[in-house]
């Protein structure tokens, strides 16, 4: 007989643009704003003392403003969600995705450390001047569903940018239990008038899944600094 052999499927979410599929948007809950805003608009500091914020970085822009100027159809934009301290938590809801024929997941009898091994979490890679710009493993804080969750850098190649390291992998918890984004809208107190733009995952709102919580934990990281960004979260 002959032997079958497949890869592990990946998942991932981004927020570069263009987005042919897996749009990071569609994993916010809450926590964020500027999504319909124009990237080409300013965004000053004041936006970062209640969200994160969607824009681009200190490289990206440039980058848009110099093709804009000769009217090119420029589609390829690095854009992430940006906080600070007082950005607060940005929520996501990480779904169990499955394709056509997989034997569902028995959510009785099981927890998403059964099925996912980790979570990686990656920012944009933008230049930053300021030399107390966001280090991943210690100005951010991440919880998936209750349980506090350390970050480690990847060492790996095209997992870094400038010499920076620019990607964390988050271990999954054996305490994380299985919810569903409609229990986390209502934990979390949101109306359905501020869901957001994105529609795509809330037309199934009872799918299962669990919650990721990330947070700027560091009073001293400043917007003019280079705050913290999260463009891709990406599972098998």
């Amino acid at each position: 007989k002959e032997l079958e052999w497949r890869m592990n499927d990946i998942h991932c979410m981004t927020s570069f643009e263009p987005i042919l599929s897996g749009n990071l948007q569609d994993m916010v809950v809450s926590g964020t704003a500027t999504e319909d805003i124009d990237l080409s608009l300013p965004r000053g500091p004041m936006l970062y003392n209640k969200n994160w914020v969607m824009d681009l970085g200190f490289e990206a822009k440039k980058t848009l403003f110099s093709f804009q100027k000769y009217d090119f159809d420029y589609r390829y934009q690095k854009k992430a969600y940006f906080g600070v301290q007082p950005s607060g938590n940005m929520t996501m809801f990480v779904p169990i995705i499955q394709k056509q024929g997989d034997s569902l997941v028995d959510v009785k009898k099981s927890k998403p450390s059964d099925f996912f091994d980790y979570l990686i979490v990656c920012e944009v890679n933008d230049e930053y001047v300021g030399e107390k710009s966001c280090n991943m493993e210690q100005s951010l804080a991440f919880m998936i569903d209750e349980s506090k969750v350390e970050a480690h850098y990847i060492e790996s190649n095209g997992v870094s940018y400038q010499g920076k390291k620019i990607c964390v992998k988050l271990n999954i918890p054996s305490s994380a239990k299985w919810t569903t984004r409609k229990k986390i809208e209502e934990t979390l107190g949101v109306e359905t008038s501020k869901k957001g733009l994105f529609d795509r995952f809330r037309k199934n709102h009872d799918d299962y899944g669990f919650s990721l919580q990330i947070s700027v934990a560091d009073k001293l990281l400043f917007w003019k600094d280079g705050p913290c960004s999260i463009s891709h979260v990406l599972w098998e």
